[in-house]
């Protein structure tokens, strides 16, 4: 008795090995095998433990020797006076955080469900199976053939964020749930699934998606109507603007006012007009009062745009009265108020009723005066405008500048040579109507207006006087 207790003595281990913890979902096997070295019949004792991420295993020894082959497994040979352990430690790395989906359940939110009805299920061990008066019960649960498993509908394909986090994932959307014996118990199985807060979000997802779906109201035809009224309404506005823009530019006024801020007594012609609007336009009074601060539509910017749009529509009405009629081109250069140089142009021609009518096209900002640019210049603008003037044009009208009047290298030669074969050169003049008479008053205020009249009439008692 006494040597059975003294060889069990000698066989008590005086060091312990602590395992480290593996990482989650990690399946550790221990086989730890004792070898007396006394004995030359040796006895094996195999003892077989699988420890999950949460356990920690002690084993004692003085000396540890590891090794490690190719397949994920460890053996650690430990030795001590009394005995000699083998421990062969086995374990499978982590699962993937990507789950892989049967291909007999639904991929997508569009699928239904997958829940076969069939005559027999698979029977375990405990001769338990699936029924499938269960989908009646639940209609969240879907059927897997290929791993007689259950998975989640509504948290697979509803959950907050779109996948299921670390938190949320568990067996009906993952691996399966296959437990047949704890699927109806208390706090257990489906109870247990249907009662957390991941399911309970999933479902209520779920239900709103089907109702958008039966009313044809998805977010994205929400967020369509409530663009398309948003744009509605911004066109509503802007209308309004333009239409005081226009006003202003009727009556040649000024659109803006010195002081525009919100203390000014006077804010500008156009934010005046605006504001006398909405005492009774709810129009007029939300673009003033509801406009967003980045988008008023009421800066120089904005205005001078909408006056170009304006300029621009109005070219192209009078470039569809110019089809099909002979016309003549008359261009002048004129310094506005800022000093700088500008090419007015007119067209003058004789309509459907025998009527002489000339219209005024606009205005070219010059920032060269050579010929070649000058010429380049008209050319352009009459392209660009949708203006024929190869076959229509009959004449050109210029002053008697010898950059615009040169009979060899002047904007008048350049463009009968290039563009206007028929176009005889006329100078300006002899036209009574002048370019530059006619467009003073659009450059000049009233004041220098009885200068220009002024000169206008010593010009032609010069005239005359010369002719005498």
């Amino acid at each position: 008795m006494e040597n059975k207790k003294s060889n069990k003595r000698n066989s008590t281990l005086d060091n312990f090995v602590i395992s480290s913890k593996k990482p989650r979902d990690e399946n550790i096997n221990l086989n730890i095998i004792s070898n007396p070295p006394s004995s030359s019949s040796s006895s094996t004792m195999t003892n077989a433990l699988t420890c999950s991420s949460s356990s920690s295993s002690s084993i004692t020894t003085n000396t540890l020797t590891c090794s490690s082959s190719s397949d994920n497994s460890s053996t650690c040979f430990i030795g001590t006076d009394a005995t000699n352990l083998t421990l062969n430690i086995e374990y499978s790395s982590p699962k993937s955080s990507s789950t892989t989906y049967p291909t007999d359940v639904s991929r997508a939110s569009e699928d239904l469900p997958s829940q076969p009805r069939l005559a027999i299920y698979p029977i375990d061990k405990e001769n338990r199976s699936f029924q499938k008066k269960w989908y009646s019960d639940h209609p969240w649960m879907e059927y897997s053939i290929k791993l007689d498993s259950v998975f989640c509908y509504f948290c697979r394909h509803f959950s907050q964020g779109g996948t299921p986090t670390r938190t949320q994932r568990d067996a009906f959307t993952t691996s399966g749930f296959n437990n047949w014996k704890r699927a109806l118990a208390r706090n257990r199985g489906f109870d247990r699934h249907v009662t957390c807060q991941t399911h309970i979000i999933s479902s209520a997802n779920f239900l709103q998606y089907q109702s958008c779906k039966k009313s044809n109201t998805s977010v994205l035809c929400i967020l369509d109507k409530s663009r398309a009224e948003q744009i509605r309404i911004n066109r509503s506005k802007l209308i309004k603007i333009s239409s005081a823009i226009l006003l202003c530019a009727r009556q040649l006024i000024a659109l803006r006012g010195h002081n525009e801020t919100i203390n000014s007594t006077n804010r500008g012609n156009l934010i005046e007009i605006l504001k006398w609007s909405a005492k009774t336009d709810p129009l007029a009074r939300a673009v003033l009062d509801e406009c967003a601060g980045n988008a008023t539509y009421l800066s120089h910017q904005i205005q001078n745009e909408l006056l170009n749009i304006m300029a621009n529509q109005i070219r192209d009405k009078i470039a569809e009265k110019l089809r099909g009629h002979v016309y003549v081109l008359l261009a002048d250069e004129a310094t506005d108020v800022s000093h700088n140089k500008q090419l007015s142009i007119c067209l003058r021609l004789v309509d459907d009723q025998y009527e002489i009518q000339e219209f005024f096209m606009g205005f070219v900002r010059l920032f060269q005066f050579d010929t070649v640019s000058l010429a380049k210049e008209l050319s352009d603008f009459l392209i660009q405008h949708n203006i024929s003037f190869t076959e229509c044009i009959i004449a050109q009208c210029y002053d008697g500048a010898s950059v615009m009047a040169g009979q060899h290298n002047g904007v008048q030669a350049i463009l009968q040579q290039n563009f206007m074969p028929r176009a005889i050169y006329i100078c300006y003049s002899w036209h009574e109507n002048s370019v530059e008479i006619g467009i003073i008053d659009l450059i000049k205020d009233r004041e220098n207006r009885h200068k220009r009249e002024r000169r206008k009439e010593k010009k032609n008692k010069f005239r005359k006087s010369k002719c005498k």
